[in-house]
């Protein structure tokens, strides 16, 4: 038995960036006779948004290249390690299974950072779209690889047109219990005080 972690999007051929690895590989396991795996398709990670705390920090903006006003459905890595390890302990899954995992809600860029923006008393914090240019700069100033770029941004692209979707309803048992808020008040608001003082 197996089960694997892959991210919403896993069910397209190209277009994703990294993601299409992700497809290969539940593919190929897929094709081994008597394998009972287990794919869990995650929503976009809550996490993600700590990268945006050196923005707010310096600019007093987030920003990135997502469409301001496009929603993910984001999801707590926690809930998702607590599935996956009730998963590994149970083992009560047959065949090829794939499980998708929701979040607790759906939030758009702009969204998220007005929820963010009250947390931290920047009731004013808001979210600016960059182009795919600017977030190119970005990203080799951090030493990424053109190659490495061009997948991100392909990413970004698909998200932004929702050809990385989520394909089931919104459901109770697709619905992970972590909120945005408990999101943020345990895990950005440390992080964000800690690079604050820094």
């Amino acid at each position: 038995m197996l089960f694997r972690l892959v991210a919403g999007g896993a069910d397209k051929e190209k277009g994703t960036g990294p993601v299409t690895g992700l497809h290969l590989l539940e593919q190929g396991l897929n094709q081994i006779e008597q394998l009972n795996v287990l794919h869990l398709r995650a929503g976009y990670f809550m996490e993600n948004l700590l990268s945006q705390i050196k923005n707010i920090l310096l600019h007093d903006v987030a920003r990135g290249p997502f469409l301001p006003d496009v929603q993910f459905p984001m999801i707590s890595t926690r809930d998702i390690g607590r599935i996956a390890g009730e998963a590994m302990i149970k083992r009560n899954y047959q065949g090829q299974q794939i499980r998708e995992l929701h979040g607790s809600c759906d939030l758009s860029m702009n969204e998220a950072v007005e929820l963010i923006g009250k947390a931290i008393d920047k009731p004013k914090l808001s979210y600016i779209q960059t182009t795919e240019e600017e977030a190119r700069r970005e990203l080799r100033m951090h030493g990424y690889s053109e190659h490495i770029i061009d997948l991100v941004l392909e990413t970004t692209r698909a998200l932004n047109t929702k050809h990385i979707r989520m394909l089931e309803q919104r459901s109770f048992e697709n619905t992970t219990p972590t909120s945005f808020e408990t999101f943020l008040n345990e895990v950005f608001i440390p992080q964000y005080e800690k690079e604050a003082v820094i």
